[in-house]
């Protein structure tokens, strides 16, 4: 693990100037001064071969001069088409290790090469485990006084990952990676740290396969995120990203209360969670909560909604769908569909163990497919 400088330099004609962040320094390369001001254990220095001959010796004399510093000259192309970007990308990643610490500096850079430093920012952090110390920015065109002022541009490296956050919760519903990142959006303050929380819980409850805990805290989410739209210092792009979250969860939104006193309701948006698991492809999930729907519905057809979460009442329910309680009438079509739906959630909970059992990947799909379109179909008894 070493503490790194990066930072490429063109073939531009460089202003000599002084550095907020080594006010005692004159340089033409920003990334000297910031070589003095971070004193890591290594700087590297990206160089095409037309600006190496240009300013290398410049600036490798005056990094020599910083003390327990080792120089590295980098090798790079111009960028021209996607393989040389791509062979830029693989330059700049290959000069960081595991675990290293890195500052950037895209002061002198080829404006295409902030690009790939953007994108080879995010993949080796997450790659390599890698700490991003900085991104730097030596602002000449505002300099003041004889100062350049140097600006931290890393604020907006988080946002790469809160896309990729963004992303997946649109593609799987998974909430939790945004969770991750809600101290990156700026001016949320505290309400990071609470949303954070119920986003946490939300994911949770899902996983685990717990709906009406799924079901409240959506209640509880929508209600917070409300008072946020209101909030004018959240960014728009953030603001309607939660607007976005908001009605992506807000059908399945029912409080504690609601859950314990209209049955009805519950079982209206357990169907429709179901629905929505299978579109986002979480088949496990979908198949469970479809058999204890059905389980789930076919007591409050039997206007025993007051038994609908007791154990005896599902239990007795339960063997009826088997056929082996007599004593409980229950449509050969709904005892067909119960079959159908309680084999596969076996299958699917024995991991496919059971060789009698096991079905083709492709087979479970379609089979979860017809057994959603089959119980949507039992909601017109609703």
């Amino acid at each position: 693990m070493a503490k790194v400088v990066i930072g490429a330099i063109g073939t531009g004609n460089y202003t000599r100037t002084v550095y907020e962040v080594a006010p005692d320094y004159t340089t033409f390369y920003c990334i000297v001064s910031l070589t003095k001001a971070i004193r890591p254990d290594k700087v590297v220095i990206l160089l095409t071969e037309e600006a190496k001959q240009k300013h290398w010796e410049t600036v490798a004399a005056e990094l020599r001069e910083i003390p327990g510093v080792e120089l590295i000259v980098q090798p790079i192309q111009v960028g021209a088409n996607a393989d040389q970007l791509w062979k830029n990308f693989d330059a700049m990643a290959g000069c960081i290790q595991k675990g290293d610490i890195v500052s950037f500096d895209v002061t002198n850079a080829f404006r295409s090469l902030s690009v790939v430093f953007a994108s080879a920012i995010t993949y080796v952090c997450e790659a390599k485990d890698v700490t991003l110390e900085g991104i730097y920015y030596g602002a000449l065109e505002a300099s003041s006084g004889g100062i350049t002022p140097v600006f931290r541009l890393d604020a907006f490296s988080s946002l790469m990952a809160l896309a990729d956050a963004v992303a997946a919760f649109r593609r799987s519903g998974d909430i939790a990676l945004l969770a991750a990142h809600l101290a990156d959006i700026p001016s949320l303050g505290k309400d990071a740290e609470e949303l954070a929380a119920l986003f946490g819980q939300l994911a949770l409850a899902l996983d685990i396969g717990r709906p009406l805990e799924f079901m409240a805290c959506v209640a509880r989410l929508t209600q917070h995120l409300e008072s946020l739209d209101a909030q004018t210092d959240v960014p728009a792009p953030f603001r309607d990203l939660f607007a976005g979250i908001a009605a992506e969860f807000a059908p399945f939104a029912f409080s504690e209360e609601q859950v314990k006193c209209d049955i009805a309701g519950s079982l209206q948006r357990m169907l429709r969670l179901i629905e929505w698991c299978f579109a986002k492809r979480r088949i496990a999930l979908t198949a469970l909560l479809a058999a204890e729907y059905i389980i789930s519905l076919t007591l409050w057809q039997q206007s025993k909604e007051q038994e609908i979460y007791e154990y005896k009442a599902r239990d007795q329910c339960r063997k009826a769908l088997n056929k082996k309680n007599d004593s409980v009438r229950i449509s050969r079509e709904v005892c067909a569909l119960w079959k159908k739906t309680s084999d596969l959630r076996n299958d699917l909970a024995h991991v496919g163990m059971h060789a009698d059992q096991r079905r083709a990947t492709a087979a479970i799909i379609t089979q979860l497919k017809e057994i959603v379109d089959d119980i949507k179909q039992l909601r017109i008894t609703l």
